[in-house]
């Protein structure tokens, strides 16, 4: 196992219920470096999108279980950032929690002449999601037929 790998296991062990106090999803942990900066950077999600506000609580809270209680230091920068709204939805977990949302579907292979499938997300298992459509008829999507699931933005 990476070093990395360890690191984002360990930091979701220990913060994953922490980080839920402040009524978020801790949904990843992402390592990476940019312009010789390495960077710790942790993503949260809630339906309804995340505040700035909630980043800061979550970085104050988080940093010095990061850094004291688990001794991984091995980044300059470290940051709290929302998931934002164009971000592939991936697991169950992510989808269930976007029950009721406008949702994107692109497919590998066209369905009816379409690649892309626009609706509210009604369910979502590890098989299969449900999307309700626009003229409100219901349509089940393989999981392993989806090559992404986005939350859609309606204007």
């Amino acid at each position: 196992m990476s070093n990395t790998g360890s690191i984002k296991e360990r930091i979701m062990e220990r913060l994953t219920e922490a980080v839920a106090a402040f009524g978020v999803d801790l949904i990843d942990v992402e390592t990476l470096r940019e312009n010789e900066r390495r960077i710790l950077r942790l993503i949260i999600d809630r339906r309804g999108g995340v505040d700035i506000e909630t980043c800061v609580k979550v970085s104050e809270m988080a940093d010095p279980v990061i850094s004291d209680e688990l001794g991984i230091d091995t980044h300059d920068f470290f940051e709290v950032s929302s998931a934002g709204l164009d971000r592939k939805l991936q697991t169950t977990a992510d989808l269930q929690r976007h029950i009721g949302a406008e949702v994107d579907l692109k497919l590998y292979r066209a369905l009816d002449g379409k690649k892309v499938i626009e609706g509210v997300l009604e369910d979502a298992t590890d098989e299969k999601v449900t999307i309700r459509l626009d003229d409100e008829s219901v349509i089940d999507i393989e999981r392993k037929s989806a090559a992404a699931i986005r939350r859609g933005i309606r204007f």
